[in-house]
């Protein structure tokens, strides 16, 4: 399920938000930075900003969409 969450963030940040348009890895990296921003307690068990030893990397953050 990730794969459509990511794909709707990503079309609601190009549609309406700071992502440029016709260049996904500028999408890529607004989406990354945009989520990287987000509180330590944002996230799930796994996620680098709570300390878990595994890493499954950043959630996407849609919010400021």
């Amino acid at each position: 399920m990730a794969s459509p969450h990511v794909t709707g963030t990503a079309a609601l940040c190009i549609a309406n938000g700071p992502c440029p348009t016709g260049d996904p890895q500028g999408t890529m990296d607004q989406l990354r930075a945009d989520t990287a921003t987000q509180p330590a307690t944002y996230g799930f068990i796994g996620d680098p900003n709570l300390g878990a030893a595994n890493y499954y990397g950043y959630l996407v953050s849609a919010g400021g969409y």
